[in-house]
C-alpha cells in the first residue's frame, strides 16, 4: 500500500492503481468481501478512479463498497 500512496502523492494516479487493486485483492481473500478494511480499499480506489475520470469504474466500487 506505501507505493500506492507514495505515487498518489505525487499526483502519479495511473502508477498507483496496479498497488491498489493488488491490495483490494489480496485483502478480500484475507478478511472478505465485507471486511471494513476491504470497504476502506474499494473506497480508495474509487477516489483514484475519480481523479483519472473514470466515473463508470468509480460508481461500480462504490457501490461494491456500500453493499458487498
Amino acid at each position: 500500500m506505501h507505493l500506492a500512496d507514495l505515487n498518489r502523492a505525487q499526483g502519479k494516479f495511473a502508477e498507483a492503481e496496479p498497488f491498489l487493486k493488488r491490495a483490494l485483492e489480496y485483502s478480500e481473500k484475507a478478511l472478505g468481501v465485507g471486511h471494513r478494511d476491504v470497504r476502506k480499499k474499494l473506497n480508495r480506489l474509487t477516489t483514484l478512479y475519480r481523479k483519472l475520470g473514470q466515473y463508470d469504474k468509480a460508481e461500480t466500487l462504490l457501490k461494491r463498497s456500500l453493499c458487498p
